[in-house]
């Protein structure tokens, strides 16, 4: 589904793509994010910008700002040039991100455990007075507004302070009826309360929706309506919760990593429990610092990020492959075996759970319609005709999962026991335990909240690891994993990913003092830079994301090596002797 729209904002986000780092990565052009350190006056940060011609376009709310070149100045010299400079911490692109959903019958709330015609919020956590059918409307016809569209953003007398709060990054959420009846409230909110948001896109704090994705993610995370003339129930498996739309994607579907950025630290000092990302940057984005500043962020303020695999069949796309985010593909029903993952939706060591994210262009359950995901939106360029749509993709899989994580904090759960809960709950797909076709198998909500009480999460691990250049150009790295206080982790199997100029995933086991040890697939061809990532280590039966110890990437499992040769180096040799991991800083 293409939406276009003739309101605000409706100039897609310009593009190039660039080889950038010695890879071709699509970003906004002549754009930077550049960090400043906290400890050097704004006057040298702002010299150090001169001196490349830069100009700061956007104070960001952390340490992080967008700059921007003149034309003409080359990228790559004047982020080289920034790099080098005291008093710049980073300096890199401003990458371009997009929603998730690949395409436009309720059967996906049954096949992720939930009912579709009650929330999973216990009644004592719901921030609305009611969750039952509040508009009536065919799936073909248009469900007009209805009057209370026109009320503001917080429409529920009856808020609980423990109602769980989801922000959804996205195109925003046809959340009001403004002045010019441009924008109208979905029927499927009337019921809804919602935070105060922001528009990133276009710097004003009215984040409506100029796309229609946004509003479909929020429908099914918290929706609550009717649809066809037989006045069929629709409950989304959070419906109750408190709804915060932050607008990062613009009337494209199209978006920045620096808005995504400022988005996420919006919804985290806002107060946001759950943070929905049905969004991914492209096949080569390498993790900026910025980004992951905002996510440790939301990490340590303990919420949960659930981010898109993407649609493209390949591996796990950023921000999902971060070790901190559960990252959600797709399944649909299926004439054999009643469930599979879908042929779009990105696999790999990365994958954490699946979720309902349809088909198009087949019937399984023979109701007349394609097996898509149904949820409110609007046609394009109308965002004021609210009808009911069908999607699918990884986006509204993320959005189920989204749900079931703010249903389990509203029964209580704590938010670092989400992602282990839902993955120990998970149904099967392909065998069992975790794969990388299906993670660790379907979300099954509702069998996650009643195993909640007696479910013990296990310990986290973390990972770090050395490298050298092997005399055939390949680099030979070993990696440890290890409790949080440095004690090796033996018989663990360590899944990476070698990226960029040496590309390749492999697998070992930790041995007595928890190192596994590779080699590089290919030598590398930029700069004897190589990045290798530990997306997932398998160990007691859990299958977990570790993250890395501060000392090599600021605590997530993205791993940048700078090597030099070493000609004598032989893989045995290899080892980690010389860090302490026990000293460092998590």
């Amino acid at each position: 589904m293409v939406l276009v729209t003739l309101t605000r904002g409706a100039t897609a986000v310009p593009h190039v793509t660039q080889v950038i780092d010695g890879l071709p990565q699509v970003i906004a052009p002549q754009q930077m994010i550049v960090s400043c350190d906290p400890a050097v006056l704004p006057d040298l940060c702002a010299a150090a910008l001169n001196t490349v011609g830069a100009i700061v376009a956007v104070v960001g709310q952390a340490a992080f700002n967008l700059a921007i070149l003149p034309d003409g100045v080359d990228l790559q010299g004047a982020l080289d040039t920034l790099r080098g400079l005291p008093g710049i911490s980073s300096a890199e692109p401003n990458r371009i991100l997009i929603g998730s959903s690949a395409y436009p019958q309720t059967w996906n709330f049954p096949a992720m455990d939930a009912p579709g015609d009650a929330t999973l919020l216990p009644a004592s956590t719901s921030a609305s007075a009611s969750t039952g059918a509040s508009a009536s409307a065919s799936a073909s016809a248009s469900a007009s507004a209805s009057a209370s569209a026109s009320a503001s953003a917080s429409t529920s007398a009856s808020a609980s302070a423990n109602a769980p709060v989801v922000a959804v990054l996205d195109t925003g959420i046809a959340y009001r009826a403004d002045w010019s009846g441009m924008y109208a409230r979905a029927p499927a909110f009337d019921a809804t309360q919602f935070a105060p948001g922001w528009d990133f896109v276009n710097g004003d704090a009215y984040p409506d929706d100029d796309n229609g994705h946004g509003t479909a993610m929020a429908t099914i995370i918290a929706g609550s309506a009717s649809f066809s003339s037989a006045a069929i129930p629709y409950v989304g498996p959070a419906a109750g919760a408190i709804l915060m739309p932050v607008k990062v994607l613009d009337a494209d579907n199209q978006g920045t990593e620096f808005w995504l950025e400022e988005g996420i630290r919006y919804a985290v000092g806002a107060g946001a429990n759950v943070i929905n990302l049905s969004l991914d940057f492209a096949r080569n984005y390498v993790p900026g610092a910025g980004l992951r500043d905002a996510l440790a962020a939301a990490r340590d303020a303990n919420v949960v990020i659930v981010a898109a695999s993407g649609n493209t069949g390949g591996r796990v796309l950023y921000p999902a492959a971060f070790p901190d985010v559960i990252s959600v593909g797709a399944f649909t029903l299926n004439y054999a075996t009643g469930y599979s993952v879908t042929w779009y939706s990105n696999t790999g060591e990365a994958l954490d759970l699946v979720a309902p994210g349809g088909m198009p262009g087949q019937d399984v359950n023979q109701d007349g319609l394609w097996d898509g995901v149904l949820a409110q939106s609007f046609p394009p360029g109308q965002p004021s005709q609210i009808s009911w749509w069908l999607f699918a993709g990884t986006s509204p899989a993320t959005a189920h999962a989204s749900a079931a994580a703010a249903a389990l904090i509203g029964n209580g759960v704590n938010p670092g026991t989400v992602r282990p809960l839902l993955q120990a709950t998970a149904g099967d797909m392909r065998t069992n335990g975790w794969d990388r076709k299906s993670g660790s198998g379907r979300v099954q909500a509702s069998t996650a909240i009643a195993s909640a009480s007696a479910f013990v999460s296990p310990a986290p691990l973390y990972a770090d690891a050395v490298a050298a250049l092997q005399s055939d150009g390949r680099a030979a790295a070993a990696v440890m994993i290890a409790t949080a206080d440095g004690t090796g982790v033996s018989d663990a199997e360590v899944h990476v990913r070698w990226r960029g100029a040496a590309p390749g995933a492999q697998t070992a086991v930790t041995d007595a003092q928890g190192i596994a040890r590779f080699v590089s697939p290919w030598p590398s061809s930029s700069r004897n830079l190589f990045v290798i990532e530990v997306p997932r280590v398998i160990y007691g039966g859990a299958a977990q994301r570790p993250r890395a110890f501060a000392r090599s990437s600021g605590g997530f499992n993205t791993l940048l090596l700078s090597v030099s040769l070493d000609p004598s180096l032989s893989l045995s040799s290899l080892s980690l002797s010389s860090l302490s991991l026990s000293s460092l800083s998590l």
